[in-house]
């Protein structure tokens, strides 16, 4: 593969990974990520009182 070739790839996957970047809502992604621990969280709670009756 040549050097321009190379350096074509490389500039996409750049540009790609860019794009990805600016789609990912990581607002959203957080607040959903706080949702799934609080319900973890509300699991766990629930099972360790089911566990000491």
């Amino acid at each position: 593969m040549d050097e321009m070739e190379k350096m074509l790839k490389e500039i996409n996957v750049e540009e790609t990974l860019k794009e990805i970047d600016e789609n990912i809502d990581f607002e959203e992604l957080d607040k959903e990520w706080a949702r799934n621990l609080d319900e973890l969280d509300n699991l766990w709670s629930d099972n360790i009182r089911e566990l000491s009756k």
